[in-house]
């Protein structure tokens, strides 16, 4: 499964210690690229960003999230740990070339 850049993000920064739809996301912020505003920024007017509940319930529904131990924590699944280690290899493999 490919999963994009901000969720690859979202995913290590659970891996870590979980990540909260609401309210935790400081660290997970794409940068500014060409004067694109950052997707998770909460300055950044509300057409201008990646809703962060929505990309959380995409990702559970994708089976690459799961509910912690919080009531608005997240943790990887499996799926999600599965996901990181093959990114992982892959960039391992581009940096030996």
């Amino acid at each position: 499964m490919a999963v994009t850049r901000a969720q690859e993000r979202v995913l290590r920064k659970a891996a870590e210690g979980g990540v909260q739809a609401r309210g935790g996301f400081a660290e997970i912020v794409k940068r500014r690229e060409a004067g694109v505003p950052d997707l998770f920024d909460d300055t950044a007017p509300p057409s201008d960003r990646l809703d962060r509940e929505y990309v959380i319930s995409r990702m559970v529904n994708d089976g690459l999230l799961t509910w912690g131990e919080g009531a608005n924590e997240y943790i990887p699944t499996a799926k999600g740990n599965d996901v990181l280690a093959r990114r992982d290899r892959q960039r391992a493999r581009r940096a030996a070339s």
